[in-house]
């Protein structure tokens, strides 16, 4: 379950953005907030795309399409601000500053906002709950278990690898000892790979 499902059908493509923002956010907060500005700047792209009543500027960057009067006029003005920092927080991401997880959970809750703004007035799916749930993302403790559990399966491998080489070793010294003679070319080929 992801805070932003209800963009999915309507937005798969932003989805598919947001959710891998999601999963990010405790694991790789700078990778996070990186794809939050991402997400944003494909959205507000849409929306230049979808609404004759929005003049795209006459540069394509986020942070002058962000700004075009026709766009900012549409958000309350607490919206914009959350939205351009989640645009700053991607850009000092995307050149090296170091982002804190709190940064980047800033970010994905004021990407949610925004995208219920856009689910909202352009989408066919209405959200069930307009309330960010931090539960819903992964504290990367899951996939640390997977881990466990994957090095698990590797040591449970090895283990019956190894007993099943030493099954093999014990019956190679017993093929060694076949008369060559009796069952050749059979025998031969077996010495052969066994090295008898």
């Amino acid at each position: 379950m992801s805070n932003f499902a209800f963009i999915q059908a309507d937005f798969p493509s932003l989805y598919a953005d947001v959710l891998e923002a999601e999963k990010l956010t405790f694991v790789s907060p700078a990778a996070a907030a990186i794809l939050c500005r991402s997400s944003l700047e494909n959205a507000v792209n849409w929306l230049y795309d979808h609404d004759s009543s929005l003049q795209r500027p006459w540069r394509a960057d986020l942070s002058t399409l962000l700004h075009e009067q026709s766009f900012r006029e549409q958000f309350p003005q607490s919206l914009f601000r959350e939205i351009n920092l989640v645009r700053k927080t991607g850009n000092a991401a995307a050149h090296g500053s170091k982002i804190k997880s709190g940064d980047s959970l800033a970010s994905l809750k004021y990407l949610f906002r925004f995208m219920l703004y856009l689910n909202m007035y352009y989408g066919k799916t209405k959200p069930q709950s307009k309330l960010f749930d931090e539960s819903l993302i992964p504290d990367g403790k899951a996939s640390n278990q997977q881990q466990k559990v994957s090095q698990q399966q590797i040591l449970d491998l090895q283990a019956a690898l190894e007993a099943k080489t030493k099954w093999l070793s014990s019956q190679s010294s017993k093929l060694c000892n076949w008369p060559r003679k009796k069952y050749w070319p059979c025998v031969s080929l077996i010495h052969h790979s066994l090295g008898c």
